[in-house]
């Protein structure tokens, strides 16, 4: 069994590499949301103005081992037909339209005895053929109108002499975006192309003007309350407990992270989330990876700024009426309760407490995350 449990392990790292770019034929409904919906308003006039705030929501996919992002922009409570912008998250900052995209690095090297080794099916080389091979997202701020752009280098990640790192993958991941602040899962992978496997997953929460210059803010500045306290309590009244298993070489646990303390997301607000995890050690390949299952909930308060508006029902009445929810958030001004179910993204407006009847659906389809709500 732990054999299985080595093997697996390395799969998983060539799969994280060699799927960590979205192929053409990847693509999320919401490309074709725009004919679909568009029956919804072609009864409406050409002249029709609207004269209220846009709704902006922005979306994450997850789609394989890989993430993409998309924003929908709805014209107000009228909600004319709606503009998709593919791979960014488009946020409303000091006036102007800002968005957050993703900044990517890829470079490659191969052995030169080994180029007659290339794979016609899988369409690259095996790993072991590679000098170097590097992936990196990282996830940047700027106005709408520039490109983002990686500024990792070849010799910053070229491993050491003596370093068998030569395969290094690494991707951000948004977890939240409130008014001036976003939250990132930063996740790093490497691999000598062997059996020894690296990963690794770190919590970060940057302001707004401080993430391209990678200044994470410190917890402190994100919260009131009594945090030691607070975390006594959510590891007492847990579910889940943590554990530690070990079998000869192998190193299995399961803990609470109080070092990667984030904002998630959680019942229609933002929270201060505590992360369980599982961290795997193979002491025989030099195999470690770490990877966090899931958040709890930490009660204490968030500063201003770091908060979005409460929901103007108790979450459990959603929960009890729409069918396989996953996320509700409200957006106060337009007095839209936005909703994401397993298969559509649904907004009710001006009170419409009718949970079968919203006042907009859009179909979208796979593993998606609200990861921001705001008007614009």
């Amino acid at each position: 069994m732990r054999k299985i449990l080595n093997i697996m392990a390395v799969l998983l790292a060539i799969t994280l590499i060699t799927s960590c770019s979205p192929n053409g034929n990847k693509k999320i409904d919401v490309d074709n949301n725009k004919k679909a919906e568009d029956k919804t308003s072609d009864d409406k006039k050409e002249d029709v103005k609207y004269s209220g705030k846009d709704i902006i929501i922005g979306l994450k996919h997850k789609v394989d081992t890989d993430i993409l992002y998309t924003t929908i922009v709805l014209k107000d409570e009228e909600m004319l037909p709606y503009e998709v912008e593919k791979d960014v998250i488009l946020f409303p900052y000091r006036d102007e339209m800002y968005k957050f995209q993703v900044a990517e690095f890829n470079d490659e090297s191969v052995n030169e005895e080994m180029k007659d080794e290339y794979d016609e099916v899988l369409g690259e080389y095996p790993l072991y053929a590679y000098n170097h091979k590097f992936n990196f997202k990282d996830i940047q701020f700027l106005k709408k109108e520039e490109e983002a752009m990686s500024k990792r280098t070849i010799e910053e990640l070229t491993p050491e002499e003596g370093d068998i790192s030569n395969i290094k993958f690494g991707r951000d991941e948004i977890m939240a975006i409130g008014d001036g602040f976003i939250s990132l899962k930063e996740y790093t992978m490497s691999t000598g192309g062997g059996s020894m496997v690296h990963a690794n997953s770190v919590n970060k929460i940057y302001s707004i003007d401080g993430l391209n210059d990678n200044k994470a803010l410190e917890l402190h500045e994100v919260f009131n309350g009594d945090l030691d306290k607070a975390l006594i309590e959510v590891m007492e009244n847990n579910e889940v407990k943590e554990e530690a298993k070990e079998d000869g070489n192998i190193k299995d646990e399961f803990y609470f992270d109080k070092e990667n303390i984030t904002i998630v997301g959680h019942e229609g607000e933002l929270v201060l989330g505590l992360p369980y995890v599982q961290e795997f050690t193979h002491t025989g390949n030099g195999t470690h990876f770490k990877d966090m299952l899931d958040y709890s909930k930490i009660p204490v308060e968030l500063k201003d700024g770091f908060k979005r508006a409460k929901l103007p029902v108790e979450y459990k009445e959603l929960e009890e009426n729409i069918e396989e929810l996953r996320e509700a958030y409200y957006l106060k001004e337009t007095d839209a309760i936005v909703v994401l179910t397993k298969d559509s993204l649904r907004l009710y407006m001006k009170g419409n407490r009718e949970w079968n009847k919203p006042d907009k659906s859009i179909p979208i389809n796979g593993e998606s995350y609200i990861v921001y709500v705001g008007e614009a």
